[in-house]
């Protein structure tokens, strides 16, 4: 996608000095920091989820497996090596998992064997390696979004049911296993909305499709009342895309899919205005781009551009992103997971086929800060 901004000659030297600042405290990537890889069977999936956990290991779980068939399969990464772990009760794909203050981890939502959208919940006890049934969601959901909110509690919204939006979001509060109906948001944002979570306990949702219409409106939850409250839009309506938290309380929203195109920008929110403002530099291009943060407070980015492959770094405080050395193989519908000192990336799908590898990225001074 094509885009044009202008930039004064005093806007663009202060860009340059601050990137020059940025680089001197992260020095720009270089060839010898490639990526390795590894082949790991377990991990030949797309559509799933994949978590964090405590003590440094990382969790996988449902999707499709290398025949393309929905999967119940999980496995565990644990002091560099990965093992299967015990299966979900059913396949489930396209769900959401969130990890709990106490370690454990919830699956959410999804769809089943005959893509049929999932109410059912399942709890992962990391002490066992098991699954057990956590409830269900007062609506079957898929293509949602839920995220851990600062009180403990855990916030699903958007997503439909078959033809039936899910306007109502969802809480589920510390300590409990029931799900409650909260406040309806103003849009139906069906497919692909994301949630963030905010520093005072709040939670914005962004972006989506109506399955009419991709959307730019941005709305926030109000976790003392329950209510959505509408905020200023983004720039540019959004699909497909990646949003985060920056450690400043700014929220990021890169990439995504619109109008038959990628999107080749970003664009960041004041934490005090909430006004969005289009970033300036290069931007990843692609759909379905995966972020996660590193132990040092920066973002890593994968799976950008045409081939899937690009990498790119977000410096903490820093709204520039850099170009890193490229993956091994493309990558859709995969995930990444920031271990200590090392971020993984998993699973996934190009036009060569499944990934049959993880791949890992140990960059500088990221170790430094563990």
């Amino acid at each position: 996608m094509q885009r044009s901004l202008y930039v004064s000659s005093r806007m663009r030297a202060l860009f340059w000095l601050v990137l020059m600042f940025s680089n001197a405290l992260f020095p720009v990537a270089s060839a010898s920091e490639a990526w390795t890889q590894e082949k790991v069977l377990v991990a030949e999936r797309t559509e799933f989820a994949a978590v964090s956990l405590a003590g440094g290991d990382a969790l996988i779980a449902g999707g499709r497996n290398s025949q393309g068939i929905p999967t119940a399969s999980a496995a565990r990464y644990s002091k560099g090596v990965w093992a299967a772990v015990g299966s979900m009760s059913a396949p489930r794909r396209g769900h959401v998992m969130i990890g709990l203050p106490d370690g454990r981890v919830l699956a959410i939502g999804g769809r089943d064997l005959d893509a049929q959208p999932l109410a059912s919940v399942e709890v992962f006890v990391p002490s066992t390696n098991e699954w057990q049934p956590f409830g269900s969601l007062q609506r079957a959901r898929r293509d949602h979004s839920a995220v851990l909110l600062a009180s403990g509690a855990v916030l699903v919204a958007g997503g439909f049911d078959q033809d039936i939006e899910t306007a109502p979001s969802e809480i589920l509060l510390p300590g409990s296993s029931v799900w409650t109906l909260t406040a309806s948001q103003s849009a139906q944002r069906r497919q692909r909305p994301i949630l963030i979570p905010l520093p005072d306990g709040d939670a914005l949702i962004l972006g989506g499709n109506t399955g009419a219409s991709v959307l730019a409106s941005v709305e926030r939850y109000n976790s003392v009342t329950g209510q959505w409250l509408v905020q200023p839009s983004m720039n540019i309506g959004r699909d497909f895309f990646a949003a985060f938290l920056l450690r400043d309380g700014r929220v990021m929203a890169v990439g995504g899919f619109s109008g038959g195109q990628y999107i080749e920008s970003h664009e960041v929110r004041d934490a005090s205005t909430g006004i969005w403002s289009i970033g300036v530099g290069p931007s990843p291009l692609g759909e379905l781009l995966q972020v996660a943060q590193l132990s040092d407070g920066r973002h890593l980015l994968t799976g950008a551009g045409e081939s899937y492959t690009l990498a790119w770094i977000l410096n903490p405080g820093d709204t520039v992103w850099q170009p890193l050395p490229s993956l091994n193989q493309g990558r859709l519908l995969h995930r990444s997971v920031a271990v200590p000192g090392r971020l993984l990336v998993i699973g996934g799908t190009s036009a060569t086929g499944y990934a049959t590898t993880v791949e890992t990225w140990v960059g500088i001074h990221f170790s430094s800060f563990e």
